[in-house]
Formats: C-alpha cells, sequence, structure tokens
C-alpha cells in the first residue's frame, strides 16, 4: 500500500499524506537502510564526513554554528540506523 492508496485520501495536503504514509512504515524503511548500510558502510562514513566539512564551511561563512567533528559519536557512523548524525 503506496501514499495513493485509499488508506491515505483523506490527507492533505499531499505532504500530510507522504508523512503518515512513511510513518507507517518506518520499520520498513529501516530494514532497507540497514541492508544497504551493511554494503556500503565506506560510502555512508565518507557522506557523513563530507557533510559535516561542507556544513562547517558554510556555516562559518553565515555564522551560524558548526557541527563539532568530535560531537559525532563513532557509534553513531558504526551503527545501521538511518538517524547517522
Amino acid at each position: 500500500m503506496g501514499p495513493f492508496s485509499s488508506k491515505y485520501n483523506a490527507f492533505e495536503p499531499e505532504r500530510v499524506k507522504y508523512k503518515n504514509w512513511f510513518n507507517d512504515n518506518i520499520q520498513l524503511v529501516n530494514d532497507v537502510f540497514d541492508y544497504w548500510y551493511e554494503d556500503n558502510r565506506q560510502i555512508a562514513e565518507k557522506f557523513v564526513a563530507d557533510f559535516i566539512t561542507d556544513f562547517n564551511w558554510v556555516a562559518r561563512r553565515c555564522f551560524i554554528p558548526i557541527i563539532p567533528p568530535e560531537s559525532v559519536k563513532k557509534e553513531a557512523i558504526d551503527c545501521p540506523s538511518p538517524h547517522l548524525l
């Protein structure tokens, strides 16, 4: 059942329809991510490192707080989860 099934017809605006479908299927999304992460750990770790570097570059120029590189716990990177940060 996707977000266009009758279960989600009553949800408006469309963003709410997708949000409800996503929340109803979060376990499936996590399972798919975990499976992908097992085979792509290095890609995910590089993404996190690159994201922090690039975010901090922009943050310094916009005078907003940076993400301290040491604040990202190693467990967050090592743990298969969609919540890497």
